[in-house]
């Protein structure tokens, strides 16, 4: 009767971890293939997203009588700042593509159509019409309302407000969509002086034909 032979220790870890990596990859591949490429939104539908995130984002300026103050440059600028070079960024990109699959498809779709809508920056303008009470930060504005060209510091950028009847600096992100047009991810950041604000990615989902803020964790936030 032969003898069974035993494997060795070394060769059996060798294997375990290379079917653990063929596994990630096909995962990977697999939710790649699985996120459908999506129709930009139209004109009107993002519209009317936009303003359904400004109003229950920003309910307690509103709510004050206050105007908005969004800046008129839609970026994502501080989104991706954290990283050196286009190698880290694509990196993360990825990561977030995959992270956000394993929570829901559909934000994924959202989140690379988001990418695609932002790749340069773009107007305020170009998402009309904007329905909330709101005002565009101008140069103009600043020297007006405070005899300085920049919002350099934390008194000038409350001076600012008080006459202005605003409550800090929105800037804000083309939303992305997903293929239904059921999940839209945003990112917005708000300002209240140079050493003050927070920004990240929002997740809402429309539901019976209204869009509702979810309260998903998805993506880098940040707060200084």
């Amino acid at each position: 009767m032969k003898a069974k032979k035993s494997i060795n220790p070394k060769r059996l870890s060798k294997m375990i971890r290379l079917m653990s990596t063929i596994a990630v990859v096909l995962l990977a591949v697999g939710c790649t293939k699985q996120i459908k490429e999506t129709t930009r939104a139209s004109k009107q539908e993002e519209a009317e997203f936009v303003n359904a995130f400004l109003k229950e984002e920003y309910k307690e300026t509103l709510n004050k009588n206050k105007y908005l103050l969004i800046n008129p440059e839609l970026s994502i600028e501080t989104y991706f700042s954290f990283f050196d070079n286009d190698k880290e960024k694509n990196k993360e990109c990825e990561k977030l593509i995959k992270d956000a699959y394993r929570i829901d498809p559909k934000i994924a779709e959202a989140f690379k159509d988001f990418l695609n809508a932002n790749k340069f920056n773009d107007s305020l303008s170009r998402i009309t019409p904007i329905t909330v009470k709101y005002k565009v930060l101008t140069k103009e504005m600043i020297l007006e309302n405070t005899g300085d060209s920049v919002l350099a510091t934390r008194e000038t950028c409350q001076r600012f407000w008080d006459k202005t009847n605003t409550d800090g600096l929105i800037t804000l992100s083309h939303p992305g969509f997903s293929t239904d047009k059921t999940v839209a991810v945003i990112y917005a950041e708000h300002y209240w002086d140079p050493l003050a604000g927070s920004g990240g990615m929002q997740v809402y989902r429309k539901n019976n034909g209204v869009w509702e803020k979810t309260d998903i964790s998805f993506g880098p936030k940040w707060v200084s």
